[in-house]
C-alpha cells in the first residue's frame, strides 16, 4: 500500500497572508501539508529553498514525486535536470493544473515518444 502523499508549501518571509483559493485548495490535506515560510528575503529566496527542499527528499525518498506550483517557467530548468537524473518532477501555473492520479513510476523511468504513445493508448487517448 503506498504511503499517503505529503505537500510541503513554501511561502516568503514578507508573505503575511494565503489567498482564500490556496487556502480552499490545501484544506482537504490536513496533517499532509506542511507551511514553512522562510527566513530570508531576496527575489529567489524560496526558489532555492525549494530546490534545496526537492533535493533533500530525492535523497531520502527515491520514490517521491515533485510538483511545483508556479507561474515562475525560471523552474524549468531545473524541472528538466532532475528528469535526468530519474526524479519525476512538473511544474503548473495553478493548483488546478496538479494532477490527481497517484501513478508511481521507478526512479528509472525516462520519457519516449514510445513510452508517452503507450501511456496516452492505455489511457484511451
Amino acid at each position: 500500500m503506498a504511503s499517503p502523499s505529503k505537500s510541503s508549501f513554501s511561502f516568503g518571509a514578507n508573505q503575511a497572508k494565503v489567498s482564500v483559493e490556496v487556502a480552499k485548495a490545501l484544506q482537504p490535506l490536513g496533517s499532509n501539508a506542511e507551511y514553512v515560510q522562510i527566513s530570508g528575503n531576496g527575489p529567489n529566496a524560496v526558489d532555492f529553498h525549494i530546490a534545496f527542499t526537492i533535493g533533500e527528499i530525492s535523497k531520502s525518498d527515491e520514490s517521491a514525486r515533485f510538483h511545483i506550483i508556479s507561474k515562475d517557467s525560471g523552474f524549468d530548468p531545473l524541472i528538466e535536470y532532475l528528469r535526468t537524473k530519474g526524479i519525476v518532477a512538473q511544474r503548473s501555473a495553478e493548483i488546478p493544473g496538479v494532477p490527481i492520479r497517484r501513478t508511481r513510476y521507478r526512479r528509472s523511468w525516462k520519457p519516449s515518444f514510445a513510452t508517452c504513445r503507450k501511456t496516452l493508448a492505455d489511457r484511451g487517448r
